[in-house]
Formats: C-alpha cells, sequence, structure tokens
C-alpha cells in the first residue's frame, strides 16, 4: 500500500470585512458587558448591501427585525453601526425583547465580543477543523457545496457553541490522486446481477433504488453481462441494495487493464453525460472524480449543465450564486457517492429556475450588464 501524501491546502475563501466589522463592534459589545442593565441577550442583525458578510451575534429571521423603515422598533432600541466604507449596516439592540417563539429562544445568546479564525476542510470526507491557538474544534457530516455555504455551515456550529470566533478564511484540503479509493480495511463492494459479479470501484446512486453511475473491474465477459442487464432495463445489486438505471439509454466506457488482464467498465445513465440530455427529464445529474480541487470541478460542470438546461444565457460569474440558491431550495440533492467517484449531485429541470434567477437578480447577486 502507498501512503497518502502530504499536500498544502489551497484557500478557496476569505474576507477581510467580517474581522473591520468586529474591531468597530466589540468595543461597543464591551461596554454592554460592564453595562448592569443590559441583562438581557443581545441581538445584532447585519444588513448586507453588495457583500455577504454575516454578523454572528444575529436574529436569523429577517422580517422580524428589519423592515423598509430600518430595525424592528418592536424588539426595542436599536444602535446603529452604519459602516459606509464597508457597504454595511449592523443594528444592535441593548435589551432586546425577544418573542416567546422557539426559535427565538434557541437565538438567546449572551453578549460577547468575536474575532476571526481561519478553518480547514476536507470536502471528500466532509470533515473541518477551526483552531485559535489555544481550543480546536472539529466538524464532521458537513454538506456544503461552495466555499461560502461550508463558511455558513461552520459558522452557524460556531454560533450555536457560542465560542466567540467567527471563520472568515477556508482552506481546502487536497488528496492525492494516489489515495485508496475506499478507507484501508474497508471491504471492496460488488457490482452483480442474476449470473456474475464484478469489484466496484466506484458508484453514484441517487436515493434508494437509482443508478447513476457504476465503475467495475472484471472480465470483459462478466463486464459485458453486466452491461446488458443495465440495457435491459432491469436491476444490478450493489452494496446489499438494488439499483435501476433511469432509462435504458447508459453509455458505457470500456477500458483494459494489460497489467491484470481484466477490463475497467464505466456504465454511466445518459442523464450524467453532458450535451445528452433531453427536454422533459426529470433529474440531470453531476459528478466529480477530481479528488484534489472537487468543489471546483463541480462548479463548472454545473455551470455547463444549467447553461444547457435554461432557456437565457447565463454568466459564468454567476455560478456560485446560483449554485448557492439551488443546493439551498430543494433544486438540487446530494448524491450518495463512493470509490473514485468523489461527489454528485441531481438537478432538477422542471422546478422554477425562472423565479430562482429573477429573485438573484432582484436581490443583486447577479447583476446584468447592458
Amino acid at each position: 500500500m502507498t501512503d497518502t501524501k502530504a499536500v498544502e491546502p489551497k484557500k478557496v475563501y476569505s474576507n477581510d470585512t467580517t474581522q473591520k466589522i468586529f474591531e468597530r463592534i466589540n468595543p461597543f459589545v464591551e461596554e454592554l458587558l460592564a453595562d448592569e442593565d443590559a441583562k438581557t441577550p443581545l441581538i445584532g442583525l447585519y444588513l448586507y448591501s453588495g457583500q455577504n458578510v454575516p454578523y454572528p451575534i444575529m436574529y436569523t429571521d429577517f422580517n422580524k427585525t428589519y423592515s423598509s423603515y430600518g430595525p424592528n422598533t418592536n424588539l426595542g432600541e436599536a444602535r446603529t453601526f452604519n459602516l459606509r466604507e464597508l457597504s454595511t449596516e449592523v443594528y444592535i439592540w441593548k435589551n432586546a425583547k425577544i418573542p416567546g417563539d422557539t426559535e427565538s429562544k434557541k437565538l438567546g445568546f449572551k453578549p460577547r465580543t468575536w474575532r476571526c479564525v481561519k478553518a480547514q476542510v476536507d470536502t471528500m470526507n466532509g470533515t473541518g477543523h477551526a483552531s485559535d491557538g489555544e481550543s480546536e474544534y472539529f466538524f464532521s457530516s458537513l454538506k456544503g457545496v461552495t466555499p461560502q455555504q461550508l463558511v455558513n455551515e461552520i459558522n452557524d456550529i460556531m454560533l450555536e457553541e457560542n465560542t466567540g470566533l467567527w471563520v472568515n478564511e477556508l482552506w481546502e484540503m487536497p488528496v492525492d490522486a494516489k489515495a485508496f479509493i475506499y478507507p484501508p480495511g474497508a471491504s471492496i463492494p460488488k457490482l452483480s446481477n442474476d449470473h456474475v459479479s464484478g469489484t466496484l470501484t466506484g458508484y453514484a446512486v441517487d436515493g434508494y433504488d437509482a443508478a447513476v453511475m457504476f465503475n467495475v473491474v472484471s472480465y470483459k465477459a462478466t463486464n459485458d453481462s453486466l452491461v446488458a442487464t443495465a440495457r435491459a432495463g432491469k436491476s444490478l445489486n450493489a452494496q446489499n441494495s438494488i439499483y435501476k438505471f433511469p432509462s435504458k439509454e447508459v453509455k458505457v466506457i470500456n477500458e483494459p487493464v494489460p497489467s491484470i488482464s481484466l477490463t475497467h467498465t464505466c456504465i454511466i445513465a445518459r442523464e450524467a453525460c453532458p450535451g445528452m440530455y433531453k427536454p422533459g427529464d426529470v433529474k440531470i445529474y453531476i459528478l466529480t472524480f477530481d479528488r484534489e480541487n472537487p468543489l471546483e470541478d463541480l462548479r463548472g460542470k454545473f455551470f455547463k449543465a444549467i447553461d444547457q438546461m435554461l432557456v437565457h444565457p447565463i454568466e459564468e460569474e454567476w455560478t456560485d450564486a446560483i449554485l448557492d440558491a439551488a443546493t439551498g431550495s430543494g433544486f438540487m440533492k446530494e448524491l450518495n457517492c463512493g470509490g473514485d467517484v468523489i461527489k454528485g449531485y441531481a438537478i432538477y429541470p422542471g422546478r422554477d429556475w425562472d423565479t430562482l434567477m429573477d429573485n438573484l437578480r432582484a436581490s443583486g447577486r447577479i447583476k446584468i450588464i447592458e
């Protein structure tokens, strides 16, 4: 076995604005901490213009804290920090009147100062960690696709635990392309039909029964039998579960492995093949096999997929904004992937993408240059 080669992490997100906001706000928070009258939780709402930097002491329901006339006075008197040089306004209530609903109670954080830290993530395993030099925080089961989503997800945890730390810089740990396709010591899954079975080197499945991609190594006759089953619209067995491809139209790629006299065969759904999407497809799929920069590879494939799918042309610079909105509102769903298939998503063409795009334009997250 070959050990995973040490590689340097790559910076994928950075925003200095947050630290500058903290430098301006923290002195006032320190005043509140020393004020005996400030006995109720502090609530701050970050209202952004042209930037996406949340302030951590915040009330998440936008409609309850802000109106077109300014901060919600029903919560009490607010102090406004108009940071024009940062295109930012922050509202802070000294003694907020918190409504009694469960969501509000959950957000009753004590006043405290905050400072920025860096975080590092391993997107293959959905793990990450952050440290302030004294304490270290570990994260698991991270679901974010874009760097902004990962930062938001980690900061939600930091906020929930009232750490006083806020991630404003994210580093992604690439994985050596020669690393194991399955964890060392793990059993290698098989792909089988009623007659033969082969070694499954990678897979992507959608839910409990839909196959998107199977990569298998075996004798060519064995692989041909598995391919014939897929093309007949019949089920294949993988990891003790039964899967069928969305249609009989599957693409097959065979690559001989002369050193072991076997063949590596890729069986992939038409709906996962760029350029082969059809009108009326309920789902289309994007997959990445890039172990070093999986998120960057997925972003590029997402742009190409929706550029084919949408009626109106889009700009590549809008990709992150559209991807953020789509993954957070049911327009996409993460696939179950393993082995040499690193990550994948199902995209729903039939959802109301026009409204999603209109909302992004209205919010200023994407701009059309005349």
